[in-house]
């Protein structure tokens, strides 16, 4: 069972994930990774200190020997001799002190993790994970140069493989030792557990003051009170100021209105970056008022100095109603509600109290061509920020290509057509309590090779798009049939790719290359088993994965167990070429021994985490990213053919 980053079952497995990508990055050149183990001889807590050799035991059962390690934070402390079950003596003096701390000891080959590495530049779509080590082969981390204008994300699977009776062991800290675009190597420490004690985990944040006076406020060189206030109002502005992007409006002359005491049109005349402050740091709340005119949110006010304005815009300009300004504290747009002078000390006059309500895009307010630019970047609506994003949630909640109505005589939404031999059987496939699939393509009723079934779905992969496909398949020939049974083709003249399995290999056939992963399974008929395939042009990689449905297996787990899926099957292989190709037909299921369900085409990769949620999922739920569902539900609405031709 896993519990944070420790873990003390053979098979567990979790993932560190940085808080923060890394910017400006070229390469990874080295890496460090601390674990350490607990059992029978680290209860007890110790205390030492700084400068001093002796380690003092509470509650202690130390089994050391010479030049073993015991580590404490993150820092390894090697021991010289073991005095006593509660007294140690180290081969250096301890770096900080510590009081009545917890311990661990190294890892050792009975004990210890496997790690293996993935990465993204947006942290939603990874790589495949891959065994983490210091080669610099194809596939591996310091193999990789990215191009440093990205930011990069990097996970770290740490699975156990090893593991003594009654350890726990425990991930401390990862270290990336890094290379950037300008060729600086930096040693990143990137996670390490909360301090016990400030000093014993190098990488924590200390935060320490630093003497400098070259900034020292000296008030004994100002001589007039007047003086002495306007600098610290400009100090305070400058120091605590927010910075804002301001748009100053001018009235046009001749629209001047004499009965109405107004202008009528307004141009935007500048726009500069300047520094606003805000009344004891109080921003308003981030509650939204709804009324007939749309969604509004608070006034609040603002103060801008003198100096500041004077300096953005020029000599004499002051604000004025109408102006607006962007506010990147909460990504707000505001304009100017109306403007005041400040009840200041000795009534001097330096700052302007603003006050500040939203933006409304007024068609009395002409703006420049620099001005409307920037303000289609700024300035956004609903179908701006969410259009896509409600459009996936409404494929998500409809599910079309499951639920949707026949929308042609001739369709069904997911398939346009079918071979009048190929025969759908009802067949619950469970995984304990879940039902994985009511229905099942038995595709040996349909000659070898010809067109079972051809969906509206055409086969189709640019350059800039990632591709998975997964399955739920039964081979229905025997364990010596080396014959190639297509599961999936979408190829027309060697171009495109087709996925073919036998009792020896997985194939796949992409834009005539052929790459084989030798499966060394014992297929065995009428089991059923799950193909998970990722087809990255982001990370240029193949990914092949295929579980078995153990059913023996999962009935004898708890109750509240999860549904389990053996995985027997697993590579991952790099490729030169991206997966591109265009083609006017379909994907098509073909004739062949195999039965087929839960058909399921993705425009993105399927991450190892979500393989089983995945692969046990009779209605999809993130069906915005996928391309093809088949359930091998009966439908009225397709055409069938007995001749292709």
């Amino acid at each position: 069972m896993v519990n944070g980053t420790t873990a003390n079952q053979i098979g567990d497995k979790f993932i560190a994930k940085l808080v923060d990508p890394y910017e400006n990055v070229i390469r990874i050149t080295d890496w460090a990774i601390l674990a350490g183990i607990s059992n029978d001889f680290t209860v007890g807590r110790i205390s030492f200190t700084e400068g001093s050799t002796t380690v003092s035991g509470y509650g202690t059962s130390f089994n050391l020997n010479p030049g073993d390690s015991i580590i404490v934070g993150n820092t390894l402390l090697e021991v010289a001799t073991q005095v006593s079950p509660m007294h140690l003596e180290l081969a250096a003096p301890a770096p900080f002190s510590a009081s009545m701390v917890e311990f661990m000891l190294e890892t050792n080959v009975n004990s210890q993790f496997t790690y293996y590495y993935r990465w993204s530049h947006t942290n939603e779509e990874f790589s495949e994970f891959q065994l983490l080590t210091r080669d610099m082969n194809p596939g591996d981390l310091m193999f990789i140069t990215w191009d440093g204008t990205r930011p990069v994300w990097l996970d770290i699977k740490a699975e156990v493989d090893y593991l003594a009776a009654s350890t726990s062991i425990t991930l401390i800290d990862i270290t990336f030792t890094i290379e950037s675009a300008d060729g600086t190597i930096v040693s990143c420490p990137q996670y390490c557990l909360d301090c016990t004690d400030p000093f014993s985990y190098s990488g924590c944040a200390n935060i320490r003051p630093c003497a400098d006076d070259t900034n020292i406020f000296k008030p004994y060189q100002l001589t007039k009170s007047n003086n002495l206030y306007r600098q610290l109002t400009e100090i305070t502005s400058d120091i605590f100021g927010w910075d804002v992007r301001y748009y100053r409006t001018e009235p046009r002359e001749r629209t001047r209105d004499v009965i109405f005491m107004e202008y009528s049109l307004f141009d935007v005349v500048d726009q500069q970056n300047l520094k606003v402050s805000v009344p004891d740091n109080e921003f308003p709340t981030e509650a939204m008022n709804f009324d007939i005119f749309g969604i509004g949110f608070e006034d609040f006010e603002i103060h801008i100095t003198d100096y500041q304005f004077e300096k953005a815009f020029g000599q004499f300009k002051r604000p004025r109603v109408k102006d607006y300004l962007y506010f990147p504290k909460n990504n707000k747009m505001y304009e100017v509600k109306s403007i005041a002078l400040a009840d200041e000390f000795n009534v001097n006059h330096t700052y302007w109290r603003v006050m500040l309500t939203k933006y409304q895009d007024r068609s009395a307010v002409i703006k420049n061509s620099q001005a409307e630019a920037e303000l289609e970047n700024l300035v956004v609506g609903i179908e701006d920020i969410f259009g896509a994003e409600i459009q996936d949630e409404y494929t998500k909640t409809t599910k079309p290509q499951q639920l949707q109505g026949v929308s042609h005589i001739w369709e069904d939404g997911v398939r346009t057509s079918s071979n009048a031999l190929v025969k759908i059987v009802d067949y619950n496939l469970k995984n304990r309590w879940t039902i994985v699939s009511k229905h099942h393509y038995d595709l040996s009723t349909v000659p070898f090779e010809e067109n079972a079934v051809e969906y509206l779905q055409k086969a189709k992969q640019s350059q800039d798009e990632n591709l998975a496909l997964t399955f739920w398949l039964s081979p229905t020939f025997d364990s010596i049939d080396n014959t190639k049974y297509t599961i999936i083709n979408g190829e027309s003249f060697g171009v495109g790719l087709t996925i073919r399995i036998s009792s020896s290999k997985l194939e796949l056939m992409v834009n005539n290359q052929v790459h084989t992963f030798m499966h060394g399974m014992i297929l065995g008929s009428d089991e059923w088993y799950g193909i998970v395939i990722n087809l990255s042009n982001d990370f240029m990689e193949i990914g092949a994965h295929i579980y078995y449905l153990n059913d023996q297996l999962n009935y004898t787990r708890p109750q509240d167990g999860d549904n389990n899926l053996e995985l027997q099957f697993s590579e991952i292989r790099p490729v030169t070429q991206k997966f591109i190709w265009d083609l006017d037909k379909g994907y098509q299921l073909r004739g062949g021994k195999l039965k087929m369900t839960n058909i399921r085409i993705w425009d993105k990769l399927v991450e190892e985490e979500q393989h089983s949620n995945i692969l046990n999922q009779t209605l999809v739920r993130d069906a915005q990213h996928a391309l093809v569902i088949d359930n091998a539900i009966p439908s009225l609405s397709y055409q069938r053919y007995r001749n292709s031709r």
